[in-house]
């Protein structure tokens, strides 16, 4: 059980840090901006997910958004 919340906050993750990148290396800030709203909207929703975990499952998860 969780599974697959558990997968999908890995997958997010992953975006934020690949959006990251693309924050650091962006030459137009129009694409810089897009970045910066998929790391938003990103934490936010593995921060939806870990509270999931936490009520549904009793179970602690993923990687806290705030270090990501």
């Amino acid at each position: 059980m969780g599974l697959k919340e558990q997968s999908m906050i890995d997958h997010h993750y992953m975006a934020v840090v690949m959006a990251q990148e693309c924050v650091d290396k962006a030459v137009h800030p129009e694409l810089a901006a897009m970045c910066e709203d998929i790391i938003t909207v990103q934490n936010q929703e593995i921060e939806q997910m870990q509270t999931w975990l936490e009520e549904w499952y009793d179970r602690q998860g993923g990687r806290p958004a705030a270090t990501a």
